[in-house]
């Protein structure tokens, strides 16, 4: 798994498709809260769009317990 992304400030998009039968999604948290995508199974999948200003934010996974798990990586934002 990805858990380093660079991108420009401005609109991002994250997309991350899940292959498995075990439900996942992509989520990030922005100063205006946690923004989700949809939880998706066996070849779907979730997106992610957020207006950023520079700086270091937070991906993840938001079902219960896959953060926890270490389903996170760090978006910075230049």
């Amino acid at each position: 798994a990805v858990t380093e992304v660079p991108a420009p400030a401005g609109e991002i998009t994250l997309t991350s498709v899940n292959d498995q039968s075990v439900p996942h999604n992509i989520a990030i948290e922005t100063p205006d809260g946690d923004v989700l995508g949809e939880v998706v199974t066996d070849g779907g999948v979730s997106t992610v769009t957020a207006t950023l200003e520079p700086g270091t934010y937070e991906y993840y996974c938001s079902v219960a317990g896959h953060r926890e798990a270490g389903m996170v990586g760090t978006l910075t934002v230049e």
